[in-house]
């Protein structure tokens, strides 16, 4: 009864150990290292030359390289509930970087099945802002377009585009187009912040990120780099150009009240110089003036920042 217990025990050592261990591999679950902010615009119905600037956008990038991009609409609007409008995006599709779309546009050729192509659109697009990204990348629609609108009413398309080779031959290469709703405006839903949800975009890259990759979206520039995605989690936003432009303004607007400061206070010293007699002869004349035309210049020029009556006993000194 021992020895079968034993052999046993044995076989069931032996088997556990001649048995393949199964290990779990942990799964990292990607960090945002990065979220930029910028704004874009759309137009209603045929007036696309008013601009409404009115869609918050928000991208945040992964250390994997991967982009989600939100969008949502910022401004509530008043009027006719039974009145539908179209609202149009003024930036186009996302498109990728071997497309015929993205040819057209940069004048760079395709190459489809070992062949070259010219890729022509049948209208002038010089002016149309073409939303990209790397061929490396393909695009997930996840969420309609853009918070707050309903009611899609589908693309509108701005160009078609043609492949031409030079060995003979041609083809379509597909068209330039916008999103565009149909909707009643008071019905387009506001937010005051980025709405909770899946983003309206994904970006994901088909290869290890280890390159330099530049995208155009919604007229934002984003350059992904490996420095980016290896560096700490940082998420904070890039400023906008209106931001930047605010900044420029605050800036300027610092320096000028500083001058004026400083030319306030050569003014005050100029009163209280005996009524502007400089050189002390008890007479306001040409040579007064001439010794206050000459401050001036040394103190707009920074030669001197010292009180005239200071300014001229120093002179004084100095060629007397």
């Amino acid at each position: 009864m021992k020895k079968k217990a034993v052999s046993v025990i044995c076989a069931f050592v032996l088997t556990a150990c001649c048995l393949p261990m199964q290990a779990q591999a942990k799964v990292i679950e990607p960090e945002v290292v990065k979220t930029e902010r910028w704004t874009t615009s759309y137009y209603i119905d045929d007036d696309i030359d008013t601009l409404y600037p009115y869609i918050q956008c928000e991208a945040d990038i992964y250390n994997d390289g991967t982009i989600w991009l939100y969008m949502w609409n910022t401004h509530e609007w008043d009027g006719f509930a039974t009145v539908s409008h179209t609202v149009t995006l003024v930036d186009t599709h996302i498109y990728p970087a071997n497309s015929g779309e993205f040819a057209a546009k940069s004048g760079e050729s395709i190459i489809l099945n070992e062949r070259s192509y010219k890729a022509t659109p049948d209208t002038d697009i010089t002016n149309i802002d073409l939303s990209y990204c790397p061929a490396e990348y393909y695009v997930l629609l996840e969420k309609g377009g853009c918070y707050g609108f309903e009611g899609y009413l589908g693309r509108q398309i701005i160009a078609n585009v043609y492949l031409s080779s030079s060995g003979g031959g041609g083809q379509s290469g597909g068209s330039i187009a916008r999103m565009k709703w149909s909707t009643p405006l008071p019905k387009i839903n506001t937010y005051s912040s980025r709405p909770n949800g899946n983003p309206n975009y994904k970006l994901i890259p088909s290869v290890d990120p280890t390159s330099t990759y530049k995208f155009r979206l919604y007229g934002h520039d984003i350059t992904i780099t490996p420095e980016l995605l290896s560096g700490n989690v940082v998420a904070t936003p890039q400023l906008t150009e209106q931001e930047e432009y605010i900044k420029k303004l605050e800036a300027e607007n610092a320096a000028l009240k500083a001058e004026n400061e400083k030319l306030k206070t050569q003014l005050s010293a100029l009163s209280n110089s005996k009524f502007c007699d400089i050189n002390g002869d008890n007479l306001v004349d040409v040579a007064d003036a001439q010794l206050v035309l000459k401050y001036y210049t040394e103190t707009v020029a920074g030669l001197t920042e010292d009180p005239i009556e200071v300014w001229y006993t120093k002179r004084n000194t100095i060629t007397g």
